[in-house]
């Protein structure tokens, strides 16, 4: 324990001037020098840290220390600082924390957010690309109850009994392959016997597993923290669009969200139709019917694993993004303001608000290269919202050929797009036009890449001008000014 307190102080250091390195550094590759240093050091410090505290319980000297915390918002936080690690690997990874449990239990939080913790990274790190991780915090008869279930690489029956002990792992082949120490589960194990309860686990080969952690508590507040009034929310009724059938994981862990809620009408449906009778449509977006949702103007809202798709311009969908944790859900419902937009949709379609008359128009043609079918949807009601004309391009080599055929008065760039990306794209055409002595046509990148690193690294590339996602109309306005003619209203 002396030892690895010795050697986890000059560490810290290492970490801490890596982290004001990266700050200050531009050049890409020392950036990625700079990130194996720091990837690396966080990894011995782990090592290091699960070192001390196996040592600790060896010892006889690590003590729990019970404190009171609602389950909800501290669970809650806990399981969102792995939605990032689980979506860079595609994985599906949903989360039920029961709204219903009491508003203050008495335990430990800090050690079963360690457990918790240690189990999410082994299941992120053993589940595949595009595989699932289903997460479940309930409390049960007097005990705080999580499951976490993967469909990663299981564990076969004879070496189930191993990965408790301490440096054990199922084979040596999962140390080559993985990593690690084979810590983890062995202090996790300890941490719940010494909680008074239990780590068990249910596993196949090549068909994932479930650890199961049950920890007695002491309720202090049997009573739930009330979300949201269940009286107004069982006024709504809700549509649960099944549009695809990997969006069912989402729309079905919502429909048990909204029972918990007090929700007491919703339906579910596999086709979109506008003239359905119900208040609010929680829908995944898949391009199939994006564009009658979004104009039609019905309360909505989107269910998102990642924010590549931008739907905060449009008034009637509100995002929520993956993973679903109830705080977020009511705050969304809350957010859709149903009663005003009912108001603004039942307005009389001859009604013309004053701000309207001042409207700016532009003259133009613009070229907009971008892949993804809601952002060009977004944009094309925009740009007709300032009486463009536009043309759309799904990736950065159909803009080319469509740039070479025609002639525009502007480019807005995406930068990843399919089949050729947006600086490359652009530098194509910037060369197409010296090699045919044209005039240049001014391309602003277009981007949901908005450090100011990606900034310059874009106007360095030769944009003419930045605009980021989600869309700011000002912004949008700006470039066009600098480079538009206007156009009066009639």
């Amino acid at each position: 324990a002396n030892m690895s307190h010795e050697i986890r102080t000059p560490l810290n250091a290492i970490l801490g001037f890596v982290t004001i390195l990266k700050k200050r550094t531009t050049e890409e590759k020392s950036l990625n020098y700079l990130n194996i240093i720091d990837t690396s050091g966080q990894s011995l410090l782990t090592i290091i840290n699960d070192i001390l505290d196996f040592s600790k319980i060896q010892s006889g000297k690590f003590s729990i220390v019970k404190h009171p915390v609602d389950p909800v918002s501290e669970f809650s936080a806990a399981v969102m600082l792995f939605a990032s690690k689980a979506y860079e690997k595609h994985i599906v990874y949903s989360i039920y924390i029961d709204p219903k449990m009491p508003s203050s239990i008495n335990i430990d939080s800090t050690r079963i957010k360690q457990v918790l913790s240690n189990l999410l990274s082994n299941a992120i790190k053993f589940t595949p690309e595009d595989g699932e991780i289903k997460v479940k915090i309930i409390v049960q008869k007097s005990e705080l109850v999580i499951h976490i279930q993967d469909n990663g690489i299981g564990i076969s029956k004879e070496n189930q009994s191993k990965i408790f002990s301490a440096f054990e792992q199922a084979d040596g082949s999962t140390t080559r392959k993985y990593g690690g120490t084979g810590l983890g589960l062995s202090i996790s194990s300890k941490l719940a016997l010494l909680m008074g309860g239990k780590l068990s686990l249910v596993s196949e080969e090549n068909r994932g597993s479930t650890f199961t952690l049950k920890v007695p508590i002491e309720v202090l507040n049997p009573t739930p923290i009330e979300l949201i009034d269940p009286n107004k929310f069982s006024e709504y009724k809700f549509a649960l669009l099944h549009s695809c059938k990997s969006c069912e994981v989402q729309t079905k862990l919502m429909k048990r969200y909204l029972q918990d809620f007090g929700a007491q009408d919703i339906v579910e449906i596999n086709e979109y139709s506008d003239s359905g009778e119900y208040d609010i449509l929680i829908f995944v977006p898949d391009d199939t019917y994006n564009e009658e949702i979004v104009l039609s103007d019905r309360p909505s809202i989107a269910l998102l694993r990642t924010d590549s798709i931008k739907l905060s311009n449009f008034a009637h969908i509100k995002p929520l993004y993956a993973p679903f944790v109830p705080k977020a859900i009511v705050e969304t419902i809350n957010n859709l303001s149903i009663e005003t937009l009912k108001k603004r949709v039942e307005k009389p379609q001859d009604t013309i608000d004053a701000d309207d008359k001042d409207e700016k128009l532009y003259k133009g043609n613009i070229l907009v290269a971008e892949d993804n079918k809601t952002n060009q949807l977004l944009i094309g009601l925009l740009l007709d919202d300032y009486g463009i004309n536009f043309t759309i391009a799904n990736n950065g080599l159909q803009a080319v050929e469509m740039f070479k055929s025609a002639k525009y008065d502007l480019v807005l760039m995406d930068e990843n797009m399919p089949e050729l990306n947006g600086i490359s794209a652009m530098q194509q055409i910037k060369a197409y036009e010296k090699e045919n002595s044209l005039l240049l046509t001014p391309i602003v990148a277009l981007t949901a890449s908005v450090l100011t690193s990606d900034k310059e690294r874009f106007l360095n590339a030769g944009m003419d001008g930045f605009v980021g996602k989600p869309i700011d109309a000002k912004e949008l306005e700006a470039i066009f000014d600098f480079y538009l003619a206007k156009n009066s209203p009639l």
